[in-house]
């Protein structure tokens, strides 16, 4: 049985709880806890649980079992709909409570492996992406003091949404995690700070809130496709933290969470406000807008801002105006030593085709 649910959970894209764990790959499944985005997609998981079992000679008894997550947020509402021939009590709307410093990521399984290397002094190679909000407490010593820190695992995908919103609020310290080896979730880093804005409202002062970038499985180089220098780019142009992190082998979490706390310990003792000697940037934010920009252009053009067809004076002009902008010897901002070099190369190629 245990092989059949994994398999059913694994294909559709849903999950399933055993006790107090949560997995796509099952050990083992009895008792276990089924869980989807929708009514429909649940019922459809349970009808294909009894059509799989049945190909292997097994029956599915429901026993009337209450096919649910555990809420304190969105209410129980249940209902008892019909599942192969038999009648199952389902929730119709839930999200799982289980791990004031929010963990925010589109990747929810990066950032539960890091709070679990971080707590428990371990690492979990299988493990279920968070489902709506894991929500923990820990105690830990900051200098002179021990903080009671609680930690907000927040789920990434868009049906979470209505749940996590109502966390943002009060927001203390917030460690932003990418996998290096996915660009998309890199590029999702702006996103999750716009939504945290919009929920702050005008009420909010997101320049009182400790940032950290957690660029995280930097333990696989041969899949990264982000590189620090882009990555420290945009979290110090933010005036954040940067950290390189690995959570399988533990590289960089004890010392990215050490510095976290105690910028949240400036914090609390600054009247609630983060110091100003927290990040030094040594650069500005158009800079790093620049060498980002130049990062993903297309095509020398593209990366030189003018449009195809332009005359030698307008390359030219440019040119300088990106030059004196990037300079390695006036601009130390990461990343601007390659990208003054591919302007200069972008310039030599336009030139040798206009005449």
């Amino acid at each position: 049985m245990d092989w059949v649910l994994g398999k059913v959970v694994g294909s559709s894209g849903c999950g399933a709880s055993v006790g107090e764990e949560r997995f796509t790959d099952l050990d083992f499944a009895d008792h276990a806890v089924i869980f989807a985005e929708s009514m429909q997609a649940l019922i459809g998981v349970l009808e294909r649980l009894s059509e799989e079992s049945e190909c292997l000679g097994l029956r599915v008894s429901w026993i009337k079992n209450k096919i649910q997550a555990f809420n304190d947020l969105l209410g129980t509402a249940i209902s008892s709909e019909s599942v192969c021939g038999e009648s199952v009590d389902l929730v119709e709307r839930f999200t799982f409570l289980g791990s004031d410093i929010h963990v925010s990521s589109d990747s929810s399984y990066e950032v539960s492996c890091i709070i679990k290397r971080y707590c428990e002094k371990r690492f979990v190679p299988k493990y279920m992406a968070t489902i709506g909000i894991d929500y923990g407490v820990t105690k830990v010593q900051v200098r002179d003091r021990e903080m009671k820190v609680n930690i907000f695992d927040m789920a990434g995908h868009q049906f979470f949404y209505e749940v996590r919103n109502e966390f943002y609020k009060d927001s203390q310290g917030v460690i932003l995690v990418y996998d290096v080896g996915q660009k998309e979730s890199f590029d999702a880093l702006d996103s999750w700070l716009a939504e945290m804005k919009q929920e702050m409202g005008s009420h909010g002062n997101m320049e009182n809130i400790v940032f950290t970038v957690c660029a995280n499985k930097i333990d696989l180089p041969k899949r990264r496709v982000v590189d620090e220098s882009e990555g420290r780019l945009w979290a110090e142009s933010r005036g954040f933290h940067y950290f390189e992190t690995s959570a399988q082998s533990g590289e960089g979490i004890g010392e990215m969470f050490q510095t976290f706390f105690s910028s949240i310990a400036d914090l609390c003792e600054n009247g609630g406000r983060r110091p100003l000697s927290g990040v030094s940037v040594g650069f500005t934010r158009e800079q790093a807008d620049t060498i980002r920009r130049i990062r993903s252009s297309k095509d020398s053009w593209d990366m030189l801002g003018v449009k195809p067809g332009a005359t030698r004076e307008e390359v030219n002009k440019a040119y300088r105006k990106l030059a004196v902008l990037l300079h390695p010897d006036k601009c130390v901002a990461p990343g601007s030593e390659d990208a003054f070099k591919a302007v200069v190369n972008a310039r030599t190629a336009l030139l040798k085709n206009i005449k």
